[in-house]
Formats: C-alpha cells, structure tokens, sequence
C-alpha cells in the first residue's frame, strides 16, 4: 500500500477487559485513561452493567465509535467494542444481544475486512451459551475473525487455574474447547505462552486465580499476532489482556506541539521560561538579522525549554505509575504461587495507592476539559450529553468521498481530498481564463465609493502601535481556545507580557515600516468541522476553521479595533453584517416594511434571497487593498494589513492527521479586520 509522506505503518491493538460495571463517570474516566496508556485500537469490554434505554453515554475524544449490547431487564451484565480515532472503520453490519451476552461488528479497516465479537459467559452452562453464540456468528463473519470476551471458565485448569482444578464439569469445559474447534479459533495468550501460568482474575472468597480473558483469532491469522500480555490489574477485578496484530494500517507520524498550560502553574518554570525570553531577546536583538525572523525564532527556543521541562515532569509522574503497576504486577504474580493473605494485603494497599493517583489525573483531567459537573453527578444531563456527543462526531471524519466518486476510508486519501479541494479553493485564479488587472479593478471602483475616511480618521488608524493597545487586546483575548501551528495559545502571552510586550511593539513598528512577518508566523492550521445536515463525505460539506498564531490575532485585532469605529460611516445601512450598531434584525425589519408598503400601495414586489459558496475565502485580494486604498486608508494600515497576507500557507487537518502545505492566494481568514 502506497502511504503519504508523514504517515507510517501501524500495529492494531486488541485489548479485551471485563470493566466490573461503567455507571460512573470516574470509572469511565479510569476506562479510557488505560485503553489510551495502552494505545488500545479496538476495545472489547464486558460487564458494562448498563441498560437499554437508561445507559449513559460512553465515549471519548479518543474513541468515537462504540457500539454496545444492553439487555432489557437490568444492568447485571452489557458487552460494547469501541474504535480508537486514528482507526478509519467502516461499519457494514452490527448484531447486538437483548440479553447483553455478545456483540458482534462486521466493518472495514483499510480495505480488510473484519468480524469483531465480544462475549460474556454466564457462570453455569457456559457451553451452552457458547455454543449458540458462535452458531450465530459462523453465519454473521466474513473476513479476518477476533473474538475476545470473559469466558467465565479456565479452558484448561491445569494450567490456567492457580490450584490446578476447577470446579466447573469437564465435560463442559470440553463442549467449550469442542465449539472453539469448529470455527479453528485459536486462544492468542496461550499460543504465545505454551506452558506457562498467568492469570487474569482472582477471586478473594477461593484465595485463587484463574485465566477467564480470552482472545481468539482463527488459525490461518495467528501469524499476524506480534505480540500478546496480560497487564496488571488496576481498578476492576479482571486484568486486561493486549494483543498486537500486523495490519497496513497507516497513522500520521507527526503532531503539532502545543503548550501544557499546567505549566504556567509551576512558579519555578515561568521563572525559568521568563529569564529564557530576557536573556534570547538580550543576546539576539541585532540590527543585521530582520526582527521578525528574530522574534519567530524565539518561540522554537522557548518550545525547547518548554518541552525539556514537561517531558520531565511527565517522565517523573510516569515513572511512578510504571513503578506502581511493576510492583503490582510482581505482587500479583508472588500471590500467584504463595496464596499468602500477607502477600494479598500487600497487593491491596498498592493498588489503594495507584487508584489514588489514577484519581487525582481524573480529578485534572476534568478541570481541563471543563467538565467539573461531569464528577459530580452519576447521570450527566441529556442536553450535555447531547453536545458533547455533537462535537465528537463533527470531529471525526469516517470516510470521504473522492474525485472517482468512490468512497474511502483510508486516513492518507481522506487527508489527500481536503488538501486538493482546499488547493483549489485557495487558488482561485489558476488556469482562469480572465484574471482582472489593478487597472481594471480601479476602472471598476469609479464612482462606487462614495465614502471617504477623514484625514482625522486616517491619522487613528495609522497610529504606532503603542504597548497599552497590546496590552489590552492581550487582556480581551478568550482562553481556552486552540492555538495555532507555534502551539501557544493566549494564555502564554497573558502569562509573561513584561518579557514579550515590548518587543511585540517593536515588531508591529517593524511592520508599519513595511518589513514582513517570518513566513512560519503567517502559517495556519485548516481544521475542518462538518456542517450539520450535510452529506459529510463530501469534502465540501465542510466549514474550514483556521487556526492562527497568537501573535497573527493580535494585530488583526488591533487593526479590527481601530477600524471598527469607522465602518458605519464608510458602509451602506442596508449592510448590517459585522457593522457595529447593526443587527440582523435590521434587514428583517426593512422586508416587513417593504411587504407592507407594497400592499398598502398595491405595487409588486420581488423578495431575492442569495448565499454565495464560500464566499469569504474566493475574496481576491487585489479587489481588497484597492477597495481599502480608494477609501483613504493610510499607507501605515495598508503596510500591517497586507503583512497579514505575505505569502501565508496552511496545513489541512483531519482526523489529527497534517496536511502537507499548501499556499493560500486568496481569500480571508478569521478575525480578519
């Protein structure tokens, strides 16, 4: 399979867990903080304990897609499989139980086909149950088979029990081993670990352990298992099991840094990253080298800074975590063969102590994502589960349609088709027949301005750019918002404005003066979000959001502000969009208005009602400055505005996959004044 540049193969991870019950949101917090730590691809779970109809909504920024099987009476038993978001899966067919035993998916992953099933076995007449659910899925499969789930059973107590028996019946065990044969499913963990003894569960009232996970794959794809582990066991009474699995799946091998704002919550490193901006700035402020590039050149320093001092302190909480689930693991192991209630109350208070820990991340986590109401109710309201359902779907793009007109789901193609729609889009003029020249665009204008700036009005907006302006428009900038490709957001600029306010000043003063931005600083990210309604595998059914730099926003602030004032002299009153004082029921008023005239004075009357497609981004910008330098803009508003256009690019992104870039040659971004 041919993959982009930036995209690299990938190993599928099939992690199968009985969760012990998910009806609170710490529990599903603790879920998929471990399905990510284990870089889980598709996750078979069991014991869900939810109900049709009354079950809360489980899904995560990380693993959109889920399906589930609830049964009906009560919430003693539910299976579910959840996709990971770098997975591009296609779903061809889902077969879910009213009793909420199995759940079986049929989908496409990168052009193969896939039938996933997770089972949950009753504790008596497993082989019965078996037996019925794998008939049913012998008629559901197609494609590569994975059946993982909580079999309720040691297949062989020999070895898979920790006292070398069971209490279940032989001949059961035998039925369950007999129907595995029938469709040649292979048990993974075993194949790979001929001989030895590990367990998943244990069970305090016996004092011992037995292997109940399973995952099965057919005989002819064990070749394509790499790998296979049982984890430690956390904060249900099961443990995990991992199984990595070959597949040509590809995944972007590049992301976009972007500040830990918790940083800026540690004193000693803002005192570290402000005496790092003064000595930069000290040391390289030199006449010979272009401020811009100067001041662009200060963010990959501090990024350094920043990334050392965060890869620290991750490595140092990691380290603890890791040393935790070692410790657990070994203690898990020594109970294994000793039995000792010494060893086992050992074992308890460690994982007391990890779920501590576990619980402070949660406990960040949802500070970080806003969600504090999130901890404090079992059921989290419908109307918020409704808009954070919303926002995951329009971030995850499952197929698109290409230019042949079929579909894909490869992620390298989907990133292919928004790159080349947007290519485009942004190059409005190319191979264009009739490109208008700046003589014809001002033979156009003549006599269609009637408005003029005031000389009094020109010397305000071509006014240097003084320290408390920026200083202002930094307080009134939003937080929490995304960055742009530099990756620091707002917060970084209101964290450190004695370092970065006068040289921010200087660099607007090198603007005005007609010097350009660093070509990096007019770089944007392209996320695209799908339009509610729409056909969302049509690129074209997306709303492209760009994603600027800081730095970028605060001048086009700036210059928005000063020339806000200004617009409702300059524009007509039947335009009442982006004008100060105007509101879009202006123009519904002056409809009413003119309906009634019409009636009252029996004249006909025509209501036309237009919307041009993508208009913003088809504004070409030669039309743009000499509609700006006929109104009497100054050459000083003239220079910063058009430093805002300089040659920018833009990267596409979708699916948290990059783009290569592409230049943008027409058009107008957010916040634009």
């Amino acid at each position: 399979m041919s993959t982009m540049p930036g995209f690299s193969p990938k190993s599928l991870h099939f992690l199968t867990y009985n969760v012990n019950g998910l009806n609170t949101p710490e529990r599903r917090k603790r879920l998929f903080r471990e399905l990510r730590a284990l870089r889980s691809s598709v996750a078979f779970l069991q014991e869900t304990h939810f109900k049709t109809g009354a079950s809360p909504i489980l899904r995560d920024p990380a693993f959109p897609v889920g399906h589930f099987s609830d049964p009906y009476q009560n919430k003693s038993r539910g299976v579910a499989i959840l996709f990971a978001k770098d997975i591009p899966v296609t779903v061809d067919a889902v077969l879910p139980d009213k009793e909420g035993r199995f759940l079986f998916v049929k989908c496409t992953i990168v052009d193969v086909v896939y039938t996933f099933a997770s089972i949950y076995l009753p504790n008596t007449n497993q082989h019965r149950c078996l037996a019925s659910i794998l008939r049913r899925l012998d008629s559901f499969k197609s494609g590569t088979l994975v059946v993982a789930g909580d079999f309720n059973a040691p297949l062989d107590p020999r070895t898979d029990t920790s006292a070398g028996r069971s209490s279940i019946p032989h001949n059961v065990l035998r039925h369950m081993r007999r129907s595995l044969d029938s469709l040649q499913l292979v048990d993974v963990w075993r194949a790979f670990h001929a001989g030895e003894r590990d367990y998943t569960f244990f069970s305090p009232v016996h004092s011992s352990y037995s292997r109940l996970d399973y995952v099965f794959v057919q005989q002819g794809m064990l070749l394509n298992v790499m790998d296979s582990a049982i984890q430690a066991q956390s904060w249900s009474d099961h443990c995990p099991l991992l199984i990595t699995f070959s597949s040509p799946l590809s995944r972007p091998s590049e992301r976009q840094w972007r500040l830990n704002l918790t940083l800026l919550q540690n004193p000693a490193i803002c005192q570290d990253v402000a005496t790092c901006l003064r000595n930069y700035f000290s040391d390289n402020e030199r006449a010979e080298v272009p401020f811009p590039t100067t001041w662009e050149a200060h963010k990959a320093v501090l990024r350094g800074l920043l990334i050392s001092k965060a890869t620290a302190l991750k490595k140092e909480s990691s380290g603890k975590l890791r040393e935790l689930f070692k410790e657990i693991r070994d203690l898990e192991l020594l109970h294994h063969s000793s039995a000792l209630p010494s060893d086992y109350a050992l074992l308890a208070s460690k994982r007391r102590v990890l779920n501590d820990l576990l619980d402070a991340n949660i406990r960040f986590a949802a500070q970080r994502t806003k969600c504090y109401f999130a901890l404090k109710e079992n059921k989290p309201g419908r109307y918020l589960a409704h808009m954070l359902r919303k926002r995951r779907e329009a971030n995850y793009i499952a197929r698109i349609k290409t230019s042949t007109g079929t579909l894909t789901s490869r992620p390298d193609q989907i990133l292919e088709e928004f790159r080349s729609f947007y290519e485009k889009l942004y190059h409005m003029d190319d191979g264009s027949d009739r490109v208008p020249s700046t003589t014809e665009i001002d033979a156009y204008l003549t006599g269609k301005l009637n408005h003029n700036l005031t000389p009094t009005a020109m010397e305000t907006l071509d006014a240097p750019i003084p320290v408390e302006e920026i200083k202002r428009v930094i307080t009134a900038l939003k937080t929490g918002k995304c960055p742009g490709p530099d990756g620091l957001p707002a917060e970084y600029y209101k964290a450190f404005p004695d370092e970065l306010l006068p040289h921010l000043t200087s660099l607007f003063s090198r603007l005005r003066d007609g010097e350009q931005f660093h070509p990096h600083t007019l770089s944007a990210t392209i996320s695209v979000i799908g339009k509610p309604g729409k056909d969302v595998s049509d690129v074209r059914n997306y709303r492209p959001i760009s994603l600027l730099n800081t730095d970028l926003k605060i001048l086009s602030k700036i210059l928005a502000d000063r020339l806000a004032p200004l617009l409702p002299a300059l524009i007509h009153s039947d335009q009442v969009g982006f004008i100060p004082g105007r509101e879009a029921r202006d123009a519904t008023t002056r409809v009413l208005g003119a309906i009634g005239l019409a009636r009252a004075s029996s004249t006909g009357l025509l209501l036309l009602s237009t919307d041009a497609e993508k208009a913003f981004d088809r504004v070409r910008w030669s039309f743009m400055f000499s509609v700006l330098q006929r109104t009497g803009v100054g050459d000083s508003f003239l220079h910063w505005t058009k430093a805002l256009y300089n040659n920018p690019t833009a990267r596409v992104r979708a699916n948290g996959a990059l783009s290569h870039d592409l230049d943008i040659r027409n058009g107008t971004r957010q916040g634009c004044p």
